[in-house]
């Protein structure tokens, strides 16, 4: 309570008592005023007035609980009304008021920063009464988490990685728990590995102690049942964001309980619905219900799928239909020429359409054409698994710089006044085990954004629909079937028969039809064909500086400033003899100096003032009076004996500190009791007399004796629970004069002080405070085996324990409780409700602030350890160049480690070590029977190995058989074949290279027997299958040149060049005779790749070449896997391909032959002896008087000749 009176006076200086200050049971606890005052015991409030105007300020406290205040009818010059104002301080209780209304502060003459309360008028005899609606802060605001979700799916389809990061702010729940379903693998916190457990319900979590939270989680879940809980954390979150990625050959199909945009059905908008049925019904209208069924499939399955045909097929729909229902006439042949050009568009779009199916069905990892899955890794810098040191740990109060009184040797530091720093509360077990994970992939192929609209809770469940790649094969394949056969609907064979009666109608005869065939034969062909063939220095000049420098110039300064080098002992005090008697009291000193310095006397000026002070039996001496009302004695270098006295029967009680403390005491009392006193004087930090009788001094008690407001204390508890239990209590002088003061502090069960000079009686702490605002400090042990014997268990994982803590019973004393609990330990407590949760640092650490008497229960259990890795391999690279007799191979890996010690991989037999380096460190390590022995530091790694083996290429050559000891993600594979090798077959991991050659040999097949049934040409089926091969493999863009010149040539050889204009004959002879000569500059170029270059296989897949063959494996046991190479020497290929041009040099002889005849048949080029050309012209003009012009002429079918 602080009350505010202010005194208006005028008259004479005068006495008067206010018996208003404080109310009924209150105590006094600091007065503030310029006014002389004193207060009896009574609450009475003296005060010498003057003239003027005064403000006094008055402040008590009431030891207990209150529920009603009330205000007495007090005597005057008090005043009858007093205005009140309430400040409930919400972090300790929120009350309401009971049958009271407020007033507007605005509108009384309150101080400044009283009117921001609720203010109320009150009269003498009225009674406020309120009640607490909520003590302290038992249920804090929810907790405010935002999740963002990494998921990726296993190659295999059987498991679920998924990384979680949370950030947000905590306020309520200090253990993060798992779904049931969801394996922890690593946690880490801040950047920071956390040891993760189960409690006493098998849920595995983490404990949490920062309520501002940056934690990252990586975990494992088994992924045949595909419906799981949203977040996988038992907690509710403000938001969540996932991105799913998938493998190559897998497709998310649908996806309940969360938005994604991007799977099969969602990707489905009402238009597209639109179109495809109506596209199918007019099919189902054209041909029937089955084709209408067809089409209906065709379009569903390929509708969004990258390149495929979508809006051509109702174009060409369209044009089919307004064929047949058009008469014939000009607009009819509009939609003809229209309906062609869909059909060539059409045929443009299906083919690369078919043809990326066909490949994306036999190997899925082309879905992302060519590129590279990069396994590149930086470790970070420095150790990760340090300890994290504590928020709160004190530090050593700084000497503050003495003034004015020159080299002193006492400190301002009293005893156990002293800050030591606290030791860190170990967070992390060194006997835990703490877990480095699963290892996250490092791949990013399918991707899928999920998001969720508003909060979610912790039972939400998603379910996902995934398609895998046996099934999209299998779908690739219906594509193709369905397409293939929506094409060969919609090209309409019967529709060409028209066009084709015309042209032998106009005397083309079979000649025009053989002409037509072929050609569309041709354009099929080269189009088939190009689709599966193609595939600074800067330099700073020098600075000077003038010297000396600053800094020099401080360093000399500071040197010539500091104290002496004997401070704070450049004196002591040897001994000190007290003789105290019912009328005086003598004190004798023995001090020593090592220079001229001030001392303070142990004289405690406010209570008792000496009458003589002496040294060395000399009254001379310099005494004064320090601001911290200690009497202070300036002395030479040298021992001198101080002796000090004056009278005490005035007195009822007394107390002596000693600021500066002496090695010997000795104590001689008569009349008085002592307390305080200790064998190791260490201990001694102040004595208190009290009088043993009443008689001698009841005749100066009446006029000298003061009443001194009394100490109110503040007793601060902070428990440390680490690997150690530790307590730190710090007590503080608030208010009142009665200083100094000794109390006696009761120990807590189990607790053991362990601060030196600290003094421990009966089960209590002994201290004295000197003054205010002094602060005391020591530190103390708790011992766990007591607080887990309560439950007949010990301290082992699992136990649980608890901490009772009752508040002491005085009126002198408020307490204050701190937890601090490590990690390791998960905590509960019941009793008083917590006023703060969090406060330094945003940091877990409850508090309470109790009642005389009151209880809190803290309750400690221990969560088990999971199993889980301690060393985790995030990515491996096995690089091998195979040579002629020996192989080179390189091991590059990434390694974590919680824990030191040996990691012991092998290498294959026949491997002859060559270097290791860890960290970019060359390291002696050798390779012996038992495998590579690596040492291994908690953290991150980089190791490389280097070795031989005694192996060359061969026609089957397989990777090197190694175990990394350890299972491992992101692994790959490179073999590096070289320039003279013809790879024919690889095999390994999925997501590796393909060998399209193989696929482009099978179409080669049926295209060279389809064009060994065109009759007119020397090439036979045969023929074209090694004129292909031969092209295919060294010059793929050869095979549309060549194909379509001999195709061109029998066009030319069938054809009735009489019925041809000499221009057009011309132009077609010298476009053969342009074809000829590029087919045979294409010949002559794949001859010379073929006998000089190498073979193109057309190898493609996660970055692969005929040179650089990669395979991918994202999860893999110890036993790295293998990948497989067939292949044979380049000279193979290169005699086979000089094989093949003898025969194409034979061949080409009868082809030639064949080609010069059809090139020369009836004519080779023909005369143009004149130009001709037909004009047709319409005039219609007609003159305003009605005749017709006379140079009207009508020339539609006149034939101009120009010479």
């Amino acid at each position: 309570m602080s009350t505010e009176i202010k005194l208006s006076v005028s008259g004479q200086q005068r006495e008067i008592i206010l018996d208003g200050t404080l109310l009924k049971d209150f105590i006094a606890s600091e007065i503030k005023t310029r006014l002389p005052s004193i207060m009896d015991k009574q609450g009475h409030l003296k005060v010498q007035i003057r003239p003027g105007q005064w403000t006094i300020n008055v402040t008590g406290f009431y030891p207990g609980q209150l529920t009603s205040v009330t205000l007495p009818a007090f005597k005057k010059p008090w005043p009858v009304n007093e205005i009140w104002v309430l400040d409930q301080q919400p972090h300790l209780r929120r009350i309401n008021v009971i049958d009271k209304i407020s007033i507007d502060a605005n509108q009384t003459q309150l101080p400044k920063k009283w009117q921001t309360f609720p203010a109320f008028q009150m009269q003498g005899n009225e009674v406020m009464s309120f009640n607490v609606v909520k003590r302290g802060d038992p249920e804090p605001e929810p907790d405010q988490l935002n999740l963002r979700k990494k998921i990726w799916l296993d190659f295999d389809g059987l498991g679920f990685t998924i990384n979680d990061k949370i950030t947000g702010k905590l306020s309520r729940q200090w253990r993060l728990n798992a779904s049931e379903n969801m394996k922890l693998g690593q946690v880490t916190l801040d950047g920071k590995p956390q040891y993760i457990t189960e409690d006493e319900n098998q849920q595995q979590g983490v404990e949490v102690r920062h309520g501002a939270l940056n934690l990252s989680a990586d975990s494992q879940m088994n992924a045949v049942n595909r419906e799981f809980p949203a977040s996988g954390w038992n907690m509710d979150f403000n938001s969540v964001d996932a991105t799913l990625y998938l493998p190559a050959g897998w497709k998310l199909f649908s996806l309940s309980g969360a938005n994604a945009d991007s799977t099969w059905i969602r990707q489905w908008t009402l238009l597209d619905l639109f179109i495809v049925l109506i596209t199918a019904i007019a099919g189902y209208k054209l041909w029937g219900l089955k084709w209408g069924m067809i089409g209906l499939l065709a379009f569903t399955l390929t509708w969004h799928q990258s390149g495929a045909p979508q809006f051509i097929w109702l174009n060409l729909i369209v044009a089919i239909a307004l064929f047949r229902a058009l008469p014939e006439g000009r607009f009819a042949s509009l939609v003809k020429s229209y309906r062609l050009v869909s059909t060539i568009a059409l045929v443009l779009i299906v083919l690369p359409f078919v043809v990326d199916q066909a490949r994306l069905a036999l190997y899925p990892q082309l879905e992302f054409y060519n590129s590279a899955i990069d396994t590149t890794y930086s470790p970070v810098s420095g150790a990760i698994f340090a300890e994290q040191a504590d928020e709160n740990d004190m530090v050593m109060e700084k000497s503050r710089p003495r003034k004015n009184y020159g080299a002193l040797s006492y400190s301002d530091r009293v005893p156990m006044s002293v800050k030591p720093k606290v030791k860190e509360v170990s967070h992390v077990d060194p006997d835990a085990m703490i877990q480095t994970g699963p290892g996250l992939p490092i791949w990013t192929l399918n991707q899928y954004a999920i998001n969720w609209d508003g909060p979610v809770r912790k039972d939400q469940l998603i379910k996902m629909t995934l398609i895998p790649p046996m099934m999209n094969a299998f779908l690739n394949l219906l594509r193709i079937i369905f397409v293939l056969l929506m094409v060969w609907r919609l090209l309409d064979i019967a529709f060409y028969t028209p066009l084709i009666k015309s042209m032998q109608a106009k005397g083309d005869g079979n000649a025009l039809v053989s002409k037509s065939s072929t050609a569309s034969a041709s354009i099929l062909i080269v189009i088939v064909t190009g689709m599966l063939c193609l595939t600074p220095t800067l330099s700073n000049a020098a600075s000077y500086a003038t010297f000396p420098d600053k800094t020099l110039l401080e360093e000399l300064k500071n040197d010539q400033l500091k104290p002496t080098q004997c401070l704070p002992n450049c004196a002591s005090i040897e001994s000190i003899s007290i003789a105290l008697s019912e009328q005086e009291l003598t004190m004798s000193l023995r001090v020593h100096a090592q220079e001229n310095v001030s001392i303070p006397l142990p004289v405690p000026l406010k209570h008792w003032m000496p009458e003589t002070l002496q040294v060395d039996d000399s009254a001379s001496a310099s005494f004064f009076r320090h601001k911290d009302a200690n009497l202070w004695l300036h002395i030479l270098k040298g021992t001198h004996t101080v002796k000090i006295t004056g009278r005490v029967d005035y007195l009822t009680q007394l107390q002596i500190a000693f600021p500066l403390k002496p090695h010997l005491i000795y104590l001689n009392v008569t009349g008085w009791s002592s307390e305080g006193m200790d064998q190791d004087v260490r201990k001694i930090t102040a004595l208190n007399f009290l009088r043993l009788s009443k008689d001698s001094a009841s005749s100066v008690t009446r006029t000298g004796i003061q009443s001194e407001i009394p100490v109110y204390t503040e007793l601060s508890r902070t428990f440390e629970l680490g690997l150690e239990w530790h307590m730190i209590n710090r007590i503080k002088g608030l208010s009142g004069t009665a200083y100094p003061v000794i109390l006696r502090i009761p120990l807590i069960p189990g607790e053991s002080v362990i601060t030196e000079n600290v003094k421990v009686m009966d089960n209590h702490v002994v201290v004295t405070l000197s003054h205010r605002n002094q602060t005391l400090q020591w530190r103390s042990s708790l011992s766990k085996e007591l607080a887990f014997s309560s439950n007949n268990k010990n301290s082992d994982k699992g136990s649980t324990g608890q901490i009772k803590l009752k508040a002491i019973d005085s009126n002198q004393i408020i307490e204050r409780w701190r937890l601090n609990a490590s990690t390791i330990w998960h905590i509960d407590h019941k009793g008083i409700p917590v006023i703060y949760h969090q406060r330094e640092g945003k940091r877990w650490q409850p508090q309470w602030q109790p009642w005389p008497g009151e209880e809190v229960v803290i309750m400690i259990s221990r969560p088990h350890g999971v199993k889980g890795n301690t060393i985790t391999i995030d990515s491996s690279n096995l690089t091998l160049g195979p040579g002629v007799q020996i192989t080179s191979a390189k091991l590059d890996f990434n390694l974590r480690s919680s824990l030191g010690g040996q990691h012991i991989i092998h290498l294959p037999e026949q491997a002859e070590l060559k270097k290791v380096k860890i960290n970019n460190r060359n390291m002696p390590i050798r390779n012996t029977s038992e495998g590579l022995s690596l040492p291994v530091l908690p953290g991150k790694q980089k190791i490389s190995i280097e070795w031989y083996e005694v192996r060359g290429i061969s026609g089957f050559f397989t990777s090197s058989l190694v175990s990394l000891g350890s299972d491992s993600v992101n692994h790959s594979v490179k073999i590096n074949p070289g320039y003279n090798r013809w790879v024919l077959f690889v095999s390994g991991p999925a997501m590796g290279p393909a060998v399209l050659f193989w696929g482009v040999f099978g179409i080669i097949l049926l295209i060279s027997y389809g064009l060994g049934r065109i009759r007119g040409t020397p090439l036979k089926t045969w023929h074209w299958i090694l004129l292909w091969i031969g092209l295919s493999a060294s010059a793929p863009w050869a095979v549309v040149v060549i194909a379509g010149c001999i195709l061109a040539l029998k066009v030319r050889n069938e054809q009735d060049s009489a019925a041809m204009s000499a221009l057009k004959f011309n132009v077609f002879q010298i476009a053969l005779v342009l074809l000829i000569l590029l087919s045979l500059a294409a010949l002559t170029a794949s001859i010379q790749q073929g006998l000089l270059g190498t073979p193109d296989m057309q190898i493609t897949g996660n970055g692969s070449s005929a040179y650089q063959l990669n395979w991918f494996s994202d999860r893999m046991n110890e036993v790295l896997p293998q990948a497989t190479l067939i292949s044979v020497p380049v000279y193979i290929y290169r005699l086979m391909m000089l094989i093949w041009s003898i025969w194409l040099a034979f061949a080409l002889i009868k082809w030639a032959q064949w080609g010069w005849s059809a090139l020369t048949r009836e004519e080779y080029w023909r005369h143009v002896p004149k130009r001709k050309f037909k004009k047709d012209v319409k005039r219609n003009a007609h003159k305003k008087s009605g005749q017709q012009n006379k140079n009207d002429l009508s020339l539609d079918e006149d034939e101009i000749e120009i010479k």
